[in-house]
């Protein structure tokens, strides 16, 4: 019985250290990343920060309902404006 206690014991603490490695690996590269963006923010112009402040997407259209790219302003299929 002691056997299967101490293995249990054993699989706990391997588990728990492998999450806490993967826990720390995660931070470690949201930090990363963070900090990547935060200087190419400072390196970017203000062209390209306007460019990615702009929200893009899919819109319809009010008079013939086909989809279109948010950025245009007038739908495709029948010209009619935004």
């Amino acid at each position: 019985m002691f056997e299967e206690t101490s293995l249990v014991i054993v699989l706990l603490v391997a588990s728990l250290v492998v999450n806490l490695v993967t826990m720390i690996v995660v931070i470690v590269s949201f930090r990363r990343k963070q900090l990547g963006a935060a200087g190419q923010k400072e390196a970017s112009g203000s062209a390209q920060a306007a460019a990615a402040s702009a929200v893009t997407g899919i819109v319809f259209c009010r008079a013939c309902g086909n989809q279109y790219d948010s950025t245009s302003s007038a739908c495709p299929s029948c010209k009619t404006a935004r």
